[in-house]
């Protein structure tokens, strides 16, 4: 899955300089809001992948949890930071693309880098929540979690076209917000089938 994230933000990163050209924009903080709107779509689409196989892969090991102690809060949690920074690193892929393909000197290149961190961090956070929220829909789930990823993609894309770079501060707060919710909704999820499985062997 990570590897699918990666060719969707090389695609942005590399998308970005050209529609920059396409459309003459040549200053610093409109080439910026220009990368993150972009990246909006693809680091969206990479996290809900990537919050999706953190899921999976936390449920996969529910047995270990439970021996280690660790609640549905503390699960929560982990699996926000793991695909936070899955999404900060596909997030530095975008901005040092999209800094190499504009020519962007030193400081510009660095602001696309940390502004694709910061941006990939608070969208793949977001991943293991709408993940959490599809998961109890049952058949349903893979058309609830493309809705939910099309509504952050929107909501993100909107956020950037109004704020500018302060659509930094609204998603990660968001993010933090969205993170705390699925801490709480984790204990009353049902647990996975791995973990059945598991207690009944034992």
């Amino acid at each position: 899955m990570m590897l699918r994230g990666a060719l969707l933000a090389t695609l942005g990163g590399l998308i970005t300089p050209l529609v920059c050209r396409g459309y003459d924009v040549e200053m610093p903080a409109a080439r910026s809001s220009v990368s993150l709107q972009i990246a909006a779509f693809s680091l969206a689409v990479a996290g809900s992948g990537v919050g999706a196989s953190v899921l999976r892969a936390e449920q996969a090991q529910a047995w270990m949890l439970d021996a280690l102690g660790l609640g549905g809060g503390a699960r929560a949690g982990a699996a926000a930071a793991a695909a936070g920074i899955a999404g900060g690193v596909l997030g530095i892929v975008h901005g040092a693309l999209a800094a190499h393909g504009l020519g962007a000197g030193p400081g510009l290149g660095a602001r696309l880098a940390v502004e694709g961190a910061v941006w990939g961090m608070a969208l793949g956070a977001v991943g293991p929540w709408a993940a959490r929220r599809a998961q109890v829909l049952g058949p349903r789930r893979d058309r609830v979690g493309a809705i939910r990823v099309l509504i952050t993609v929107g909501l993100a894309t909107g956020a950037v076209g109004l704020l500018g770079e302060l659509s930094l501060v609204a998603a990660g707060g968001g993010a933090v917000v969205l993170t705390a919710l699925a801490a709480r909704k984790a204990a009353d999820l049902e647990p996975p089938r791995s973990a059945h499985r598991h207690g009944d062997a034992t």
